[in-house]
């Protein structure tokens, strides 16, 4: 009885040391920074890993001081006239007349790459977050076929309508809600989330409008700065498409050491994902259970 008093007393003491250190975040001064902070939350450390890429960035460093490579964007070698920086740039050339946040937070090429071949085609375009409706005044033009929807939260925004933009007043962490809207609003061949960047409603958002997305259509979260839960949330894609259709992980990380199949629609129906500085595109599509053109060789048919 002694000894087993003696554990209880040595736990209890532990646990409470354990809730002190987690309190005022000590773990802090063990890392170089937030990233790192954030990063081993998330994911296991692993040596090699961390030796090959201490060693990558030496070499990078190593290779640039060499090589004498200057670090410096093609923005500042084309000067400090901007409508001299992307003069192929559409997107970016109709930007110069209303200058939006996403020119500033450097989105524009990036849209511009995904969106200048389909711009012609697409119909019908939602933005959560409309601001002061200098994006949803771009995607008119970009889009010149587009029906242009935006969604915000400040009835104030309803100013914004007019014959080819529709402004909806709506909460975005309400999933009843947005399950509604997407019903009476289905299809989106775009949808863009540039609202609260609060982790809860960029799920919240995604997970509700995804369904009343075209398929081949983008799905965009704006500005996910520092947030690493929101990016460690659409890893699962670049996860599950790599290991789909077996339930047995491929990755040795947390939450993805199994997948259940009887409910990953969403990854059955997702064909890639592409991560930028703050930017996150996900492509809607028939991610097949099996290599289409080894089911014709082999005369398979297991869709």
């Amino acid at each position: 009885m002694k000894f087993y008093n003696t554990h209880i007393i040595k736990f209890l003491v532990i646990k409470f040391i354990y809730f002190i250190l987690n309190l005022i975040n000590i773990r802090k001064y063990f890392f170089k920074d937030d990233f790192d902070l954030k990063k081993n939350k998330y994911h296991k450390e692993n040596i090699l890993e961390k030796k090959l890429l201490n060693n990558l960035s030496s070499t990078i460093k190593s290779v640039s001081n060499s090589n004498k490579f200057i670090r410096q964007s093609d923005e500042l070698k084309n000067g400090k006239e901007y409508k001299n920086w992307y003069k192929d740039d559409l997107l970016y050339q109709l930007s110069l007349n209303y200058s939006p946040t996403k020119r500033r937070h450097d989105y524009l090429k990036r849209y511009n790459f995904h969106f200048f071949p389909i711009r012609e085609k697409v119909k019908k375009i939602l933005e959560i977050g409309v601001d002061r409706g200098e994006s949803l005044t771009i995607w008119k033009e970009y889009f010149p076929n587009a029906e242009i929807h935006g969604l915000d939260i400040n009835k104030e925004c309803l100013k914004y309508n007019d014959d080819r933009i529709k402004i909806t007043i709506g909460d975005q962490s309400d999933p009843k809600f947005l399950d509604k809207f997407g019903q009476e609003n289905r299809f989106f061949d775009i949808i863009i989330d540039d609202g609260s960047h609060m982790h809860d409603h960029i799920i919240k958002s995604f997970t509700s409008l995804y369904p009343y997305l075209n398929n081949n259509g983008y799905y965009v979260v704006e500005d996910v700065i520092n947030n690493y839960e929101t990016t460690n949330f659409f890893t699962r894609y670049a996860y599950g498409v790599n290991y789909y259709p077996t339930n047995k992980a491929t990755v040795d990380e947390p939450g993805y050491d199994n997948i259940d199949l009887k409910n990953s629609e969403d990854i059955k129906n997702l064909v890639a994902l592409t991560f930028y500085r703050h930017l996150i595109f996900l492509k809607k599509g028939f991610n097949p259970e099996e290599n289409p053109f080894k089911n014709v060789v082999e005369k398979k048919f297991i869709y």
